[in-house]
């Protein structure tokens, strides 16, 4: 979280644990002032790093970028 927070655009992120039953998965909601600064964000070489460190540690890994949050 501290190298996206440090990026241009950054404005929160919120961390929600997998819970078992309830929640299988780890969830992480970011959010950019702008879709271009999420875009920026999401196609960086340091966003990649860590993407790349992170694959042989979990079972699986998705992410999906929404429009809005009013959706």
């Amino acid at each position: 979280l501290h190298a996206m927070s440090a990026w241009p655009g950054f404005l929160d992120a919120d961390v929600f644990d997998a819970k078992g039953v309830l929640q299988e998965d780890w969830v992480l909601i970011v959010r950019f002032e702008s879709a271009a600064s999420l875009e920026a964000w999401m196609g960086s070489e340091k966003r990649a790093g860590f993407v790349t460190r992170l694959l042989p540690l979990v079972e699986g890994y998705s992410a999906h970028p929404l429009g809005s949050g009013l959706g």
